[in-house]
């Protein structure tokens, strides 16, 4: 089930209401959300889907998660307890994705499972997950992923560099050009103009 935006009203712990947007997979997972957070779920409104404001997670967003749970699963973390601490250094936008995740795996769901359920994760990746966790490696699987993501995010900002080099030429040879046309060519033509030359037809 893939989670749902919602509109909340709730109370603060201190007193006074709090309105904001929150994804979850229902209501009452948005209250036990909104408990954590020592708030009290008051009213809720379900918005529509392409209200969501939820955002894909990047190449370097994944190599931050799997470099996180490769280094907790080695040591022997356990997987929902590498989840909550990898759910507390993440990126902001992507905490909610992880906790979602934390929360499927607590409830008996395997990570590949948890991972289809949230989004943001293609079919191969979900596969690597599933076969890991048949072959008790999971830490293993996550820190190849992060490898690899790592690699795509140089290999990207290699390409961007590559791409400014040639812009920056057009850009100098268009200046260059810009200043023979406007202040070169004329001198020439006033100097020709001031000595009275007789230039051949063709010149």
């Amino acid at each position: 089930m893939r989670p749902s935006s919602f509109l909340f009203l709730a109370a603060k712990p201190g007193g006074g209401r709090k309105v904001g947007m929150a994804q979850a997979r229902s209501e009452r997972a948005l209250a036990e959300v909104l408990r954590k957070e020592r708030m009290v779920l008051l009213r809720t409104w379900r918005l529509p889907g392409w209200v969501s404001s939820s955002k894909e997670m990047s190449l370097k967003d994944h190599a931050e998660m799997n470099e996180q749970l490769a280094q907790l699963l080695s040591r022997g973390v356990p997987l929902v307890e590498a989840l909550e601490v990898t759910a507390s250094v993440i990126s902001a936008a992507n905490k909610p994705r992880v906790e979602r995740m934390r929360e499927l795996v607590s409830s008996g769901s395997s990570f590949a499972e948890a991972c289809r359920q949230v989004g943001s994760f293609d079919a191969v990746t979900i596969a690597v997950y599933r076969a890991s966790e048949r072959t008790g490696d999971l830490a293993g699987a996550a820190e190849q992923l992060a490898r690899d993501a790592r690699r795509r995010v140089r290999l990207g900002e290699k390409a961007k560099s590559l791409m400014i080099y040639p812009i920056i030429v057009l850009v100098i040879t268009l200046a260059a050009a810009a200043a023979l046309l406007t202040i070169v060519v004329p001198m020439i033509g006033a100097a020709l103009r001031e000595a009275q030359l007789e230039l051949p037809v063709h010149t």
